[in-house]
């Protein structure tokens, strides 16, 4: 069956059939459920916001999610916007999402809270002051 074919391509085809190996799936899992996890929680607080236009959400802000108990998932960050007269402000937010899956439709916001002045943490926080 893999006559003809050189010793490299022969093992090559045998090892596609193999399929990924379950470190790899799991890192995978991860990064489907981070990205789900950013793009449901910017959706949701640009919808907040008075210019959701002018939204500029930090980049690479993805390996910033973190993975809680129950297929739930946490993201906190900032956006920066402008108001209604312009002036640029940052809003904090911290939003946590549950489900699984590639797709974000497989998740849903369990928690989105936000607040405009970083003096003002709220008490989940553990950042001293």
């Amino acid at each position: 069956m893999l006559k003809g074919l050189t010793p490299l391509a022969a093992a090559g085809l045998l090892c596609s059939a193999c399929g990924p190996s379950p470190e790899q799936l799991e890192r995978r899992q991860s990064l489907d459920a981070q990205i789900a996890t950013v793009v449901l929680c910017e959706t949701a607080v640009e919808q907040r916001l008075r210019s959701p236009g002018s939204a500029d959400f930090p980049f690479g802000h993805v390996v910033t999610v973190t993975h809680l108990p129950g297929n739930r998932h946490e993201l906190v960050s900032y956006v920066d916007s402008q108001n209604l007269f312009g002036a640029v402000l940052r809003t904090h937010f911290r939003c946590v999402t549950e489900g699984t899956g590639e797709d974000p439709s497989g998740y849903r916001i369990v928690t989105l809270e936000t607040w405009n002045t970083p003096t003002r943490w709220p008490k989940w926080s553990t950042t001293a002051t």
